[in-house]
């Protein structure tokens, strides 16, 4: 598999869930946009892409826009492998595609750290790519 099509199954999963009714603790539940669920989206495609044998790091950052004529910094998480940047909850932004690899100097994404464990990662519950949560969407 490569990295499109290892993502777009890592999204399928996502959406899944966050349309189910296992989200409903979660602030992306029913959102198919996946809003609020780019950290844990962005480990879910980390774990799978390590299923394929290819290194990868999740990038905590900003989402940088033009929105109603100004600069909107939004934060964000994405990962990055083989020189891109694979984000697969830009959706959120507005109209881009489900599954969007960029090259890694692409002006909307502002990096900000890389974060290895999830429990580095302090967005709340909502956030919070657990070990547990992994194991239901079936990538740890």
């Amino acid at each position: 598999m490569n990295l499109r099509e290892i993502a777009e199954e890592t999204r399928k999963v996502c959406e899944k869930f966050a349309m189910s009714d296992d989200s409903g603790d979660y602030d992306y539940c029913y959102r198919s946009d996946l809003a609020c669920m780019c950290a844990v989206a962005s480990f879910a495609l980390r774990e799978n892409l390590k299923k394929h044998g290819i290194e990868s790091k999740v990038v905590k950052g900003y989402f940088v826009r033009e929105f109603s004529n100004r600069i909107s910094k939004e934060h964000h998480c994405w990962v990055e492998a083989e020189g891109l940047i694979l984000d697969i909850t830009a959706t959120q932004f507005g109209h881009y595609h489900k599954v969007l690899l960029t090259d890694k100097n692409n002006d909307h994404y502002q990096k900000g750290r890389y974060i290895n464990d999830y429990r580095n990662l302090r967005w709340g519950y909502s956030q919070n790519p657990s070990k547990q949560l992994m194991k239901k969407l079936n990538v740890a």
